[in-house]
C-alpha cells in the first residue's frame, strides 16, 4: 500500500510540474497560431481553445498509449500548418465580411482540417505504412527539422522582441511597457464557444486550403514516426508504429463531437 501511495504521489507531482511547464507553451502556440493581427481582439478566447484541445489529447493519449508517462498535446508540426491557414484564409476573406464570421470560418476549418488528419493517420496505420519513415533519405530529415526550428525561433523571437526593457519591478511595468498585454477581462467558457457561428461559415474559401492541410498530413505522419522511434530508442521498448500512429489519430477525432462548441487542432 505505501509503495502504491507513492507512486501515486510521484504520478501527481509529475503531471503537476508537466502542466506548469507546458502552460506557456500552449500559450506561444495559440499566439503563433493566430498570428494574424485582425485575431488580436480575440486571442484571450482562441487561447482557452488550444488549452481545451490539448486536455483533449492528452485525455486520448493517456487512454490509448501503452506508456504511463505519455503526453499528448497540440504539436509543433502541425502549429505551422495551422498559422498558415489562419492567415491565408483571414487575408483571402473580403475586409468587409464581419470579423467575427472570418473567426468562425477559420476554427471551422482547421477543426474540419483535424479530424480529417486524424482519419489520415488511422488509415496510414492500419495500412502498416508509419515505418517507412525509416527510408526517408537523411537530407529529408534534416529540412524538415531545420524548418521546424527555424520556425519556432521566428515565432518565439516575434512574441518576445521589440521593446527593450531597462527595468521591471513588476507586471504593472511590463505591461507600461508594451511587453505585456493590458490586463483584461476574464473570457467564459460560453463566450469562447459563441465565436462557432456556423450560419456565417464562408465555405468557399476552405478549398483552396487543400495542399496546406494534405502537407500537414505528411508533416504530422513524419512527425508522429519519429516521435515513436526516438521513444523506442529512449525507453529501449519495442513499439509498434503503425498501432501509436493510429492512436495519434485518434486524439484528433473527438473533434467530431466537440469542434462545433470548441475547435482544435493538432496532433
Amino acid at each position: 500500500m505505501q509503495l502504491l501511495l507513492q507512486g501515486v504521489l510521484h504520478a501527481v507531482l509529475a503531471g503537476v510540474v508537466v502542466s506548469i511547464v507546458l502552460c506557456p507553451v500552449m500559450i506561444g502556440f495559440a499566439a503563433i497560431i493566430f498570428s494574424h493581427p485582425e485575431f488580436a481582439d480575440a486571442l484571450p478566447m482562441l487561447t482557452k481553445l488550444v488549452f481545451a484541445s490539448s486536455t483533449v489529447h492528452q485525455l486520448v493519449i493517456t487512454t490509448l498509449s501503452p506508456l504511463p508517462f505519455a503526453i499528448g498535446q497540440v504539436q509543433d508540426t502541425g502549429m505551422i500548418f495551422l498559422a498558415s491557414m489562419a492567415s491565408s484564409i483571414m487575408t483571402e476573406l473580403d475586409p468587409d465580411v464581419p470579423l467575427a464570421e472570418r473567426i468562425a470560418t477559420v476554427l471551422v476549418h482547421l477543426s474540419i482540417s483535424t479530424i480529417l488528419v486524424g482519419v489520415g493517420l488511422i488509415l496510414t496505420g492500419k495500412a502498416r505504412l508509419a515505418s517507412l519513415v525509416q527510408y526517408l533519405p537523411t537530407p529529408v530529415i534534416g529540412g524538415y527539422l531545420a524548418y521546424v526550428g527555424f520556425f519556432m525561433v521566428k515565432g518565439g523571437v516575434a512574441l518576445t522582441t521589440g521593446v527593450s526593457l531597462a527595468t521591471v519591478h513588476g507586471w504593472d511595468d511590463a505591461r507600461g511597457a508594451g511587453f505585456l498585454e493590458d490586463n483584461g477581462a476574464g473570457v467564459t467558457l460560453v463566450d469562447v464557444y459563441s465565436m462557432f457561428d456556423f450560419y456565417h461559415i464562408h465555405w468557399s474559401v476552405m478549398p483552396g486550403q487543400f495542399l496546406t492541410m494534405l502537407s500537414m498530413f505528411v508533416m504530422i505522419a513524419f512527425a508522429s514516426s519519429l516521435d515513436i522511434a526516438s521513444i523506442c530508442m529512449g525507453t529501449s521498448s519495442n513499439m509498434n508504429y503503425n498501432a501509436q500512429l493510429q492512436t495519434v489519430g485518434m486524439s484528433n477525432l473527438p473533434d467530431i463531437v466537440y469542434f462545433a462548441f470548441s475547435p482544435q487542432r493538432n496532433s
